[in-house]
């Protein structure tokens, strides 16, 4: 038969058990944070690089549009009905009738081929030559690029979509921190679900 062994602890090591349980949680408290913050500033350091990247791209692009050589080639391709008229007396419908004539002319063919060594004056060169596009992007730089030799004044718009600057949902549940809870209207609805209705990143960047 075992001997039977109890064990009674005293208020002096309750004190010393409650002190080293309260020291455990506030360093996992404060290691929470640490990891939340950390998490935080590369989440928004990314979000910032990826945008500048997409405003460069922007920037670049645009550019492109205003090369005179592809400007050049732009203007030869146009009937000339279209190139006598000056810009002060192009109207409505010269413009119906100019987008007419670019949709009769210029097709989208996906499986043109694409070279990573050739930059996009060097791909836009050859679609002209081909009056075909290989998607919708270029036909557009096509077009803009038309309207600019034609001395209308044109800009290049772009809907930038950088990676959100909160942090999402499952990363929130990864550091361990709760979500907010917001009530109204007699629910709880989660604060995330606000968030996914209401903060979208859809920023419009007009580039004249």
């Amino acid at each position: 038969m075992k001997p039977v062994e109890i064990e009674i602890e005293t208020p002096e090591q309750a004190k010393a058990r409650e002190r080293s349980e309260k020291i455990q949680m506030e360093f996992e408290t404060s290691l929470r944070r640490l990891m939340k913050r950390f998490s935080k500033e590369v989440h928004e350091n990314t979000h910032k690089v990826h945008l500048l990247c997409l405003l460069a791209n922007g920037f670049y692009r645009n550019s492109i549009c205003n090369q005179p050589d592809l400007q050049a080639i732009s203007l030869s391709i146009i009937p000339t009905h279209f190139t006598r008229v000056p810009p002060q007396d192009m109207d409505i419908c010269y413009l119906s009738n100019l987008v007419k004539w670019f949709i009769g002319t210029f097709t989208v063919n996906s499986e043109l081929s694409i070279s990573e060594q050739d930059n996009l004056q060097t791909t836009l060169e050859r679609r002209f030559a081909i009056y075909s596009a290989r998607d919708d992007e270029e036909l557009v730089h096509i077009l803009l690029l038309i309207l600019r030799a034609l001395q209308l004044p044109t800009r290049l718009v772009l809907s930038l979509q950088p990676i959100p600057l909160k942090l999402s949902a499952a990363k929130v549940r990864f550091l361990g921190l709760p979500e907010k809870r917001v009530v109204g209207q007699g629910e709880v609805r989660s604060y995330q679900t606000f968030k996914k209705l209401f903060i979208r990143l859809f920023l419009k960047v007009s580039i004249k």
